[in-house]
């Protein structure tokens, strides 16, 4: 990967940073969707949902 960047004017150094710093938002993002979804599944009424199907 560094000798294919280096053919580039601009030259910039590949740490693993950004990598991990995606990483961890994705993985905070996913948990607090999934935790949102499961609080809204735990608090719905189940026989509202029972009635529309």
């Amino acid at each position: 990967m560094r000798h294919w960047l280096n053919d580039y004017a601009y030259k910039i150094s590949l740490t693993p940073m950004p990598f991990l710093i995606s990483m961890v938002v994705l993985l905070v993002v996913t948990a607090l969707l999934i935790t949102l979804q499961t609080l809204k599944a735990a608090y719905a009424n189940p026989v509202k949902s029972l009635r529309t199907e």
